[in-house]
């Protein structure tokens, strides 16, 4: 008995260090999440792996565009007497932001049994017995003479001419949103959405992205690329950019047009108008109009 065991012995060392030098796995450490950190003890303690990614989440931006122009710069020459939005504005304004007059012709998006059309139409402006909740100004009602419900007007838009639309996406009012629940188009971190016209060879992808200004200024953009063109068409000092409103071919040359909310102060409005045909060289649109309210 005692003669086995001692000879068993030198047979568990022979494999101890068979195992060691021979099949290394059986030693090996596996790697940590910090694998990255310097490997010395007094530096490891600084950077324990618990709190590693902390850092790195709390100050990790990588843009995808450089050099953008500041807030000062965009919109410059931009008309804001062109443009008023009605379905999302529900046609009450201030009476001192209605830049539509009474018994104007304004070229209307008008949606009817589901179709869409830009229609010459009349506008009516009529006093309320509202006031605004903000500074007691007396608000104004804006309807228009054709049937149907008008989505934005425009006026001394060239691109544009009376006839059918085609339209990819309208977001919905704000009570029907909440009655049936439906997705708002919010575009903000991760958001990636792509349209398709009936003709073209490539889709239109609009998403969010990030982006440096020429001062170093952190910037949330809104991008619209096909195949390898790309365009940085808004921006914002966040990733939460605003909400799309509509889709489509607006001055029917086969390109994609858009109509957004930029997100803007508090209670107040902003909407930009974006066409096709009258964008640059290597570039997909163009912001043509705004429009805007004052917030609280």
């Amino acid at each position: 008995m005692k003669k086995r065991i001692l000879l068993g012995i030198p047979a568990f060392f022979i494999a101890f260090l068979f195992s060691y030098l021979i099949v290394p796995e059986f030693h090996t450490v596996l790697p940590t999440a910090h694998s990255a950190v310097p490997s010395t003890e007094s530096e490891a303690v600084q950077l324990p792996v618990s709190t590693a990614p902390e850092v790195m989440s709390k100050d990790f931006f990588v843009p995808e565009f450089t050099d953008l122009p500041e807030f000062s710069e965009l919109d410059d020459n931009i008309d804001s007497n062109n443009l008023i939005d009605i379905f999302e504005m529900d046609g009450i304004y201030r009476k001192s932001e209605v830049v539509a007059e009474n018994g104007e012709t304004w070229l209307t998006l008008i949606e009817r049994n589901g179709m869409y059309s830009l229609v010459r139409a009349r506008a009516k402006v009529k006093n309320e017995r509202t006031f605004s909740y903000s500074d007691g100004e007396p608000e104004v009602r804006l309807t228009f003479d054709k049937p149907g419900t008008p989505i934005f007007a425009t006026k001394n838009l060239r691109a544009l001419e009376p006839g059918p639309v085609t339209t990819l996406y309208h977001r919905p009012f704000g009570n029907e949103i909440e009655r049936r629940n439906l997705p708002i188009e919010s575009m903000h971190t991760g958001y990636n959405r792509s349209f398709q016209l009936v003709g073209e060879e490539l889709q239109d992808i609009l998403r969010v992205s990030k982006g440096l200004t020429k001062s170093g200024q952190k910037v949330g953009i809104l991008v619209l690329e096909q195949g390898p063109v790309m365009q940085v068409i808004a921006e914002n000092y966040d990733e939460n950019i605003g909400e799309l409103y509509w889709v489509g071919d607006l001055d029917n040359d086969g390109k994609l047009d858009l109509y957004i909310e930029q997100d803007d102060e508090i209670g107040g409005f902003s909407s930009k108008l974006y066409l096709s045909s009258v964008a640059g060289e290597g570039r997909l649109v163009k912001l043509v109009a705004t429009f805007g309210t004052a917030g609280c």
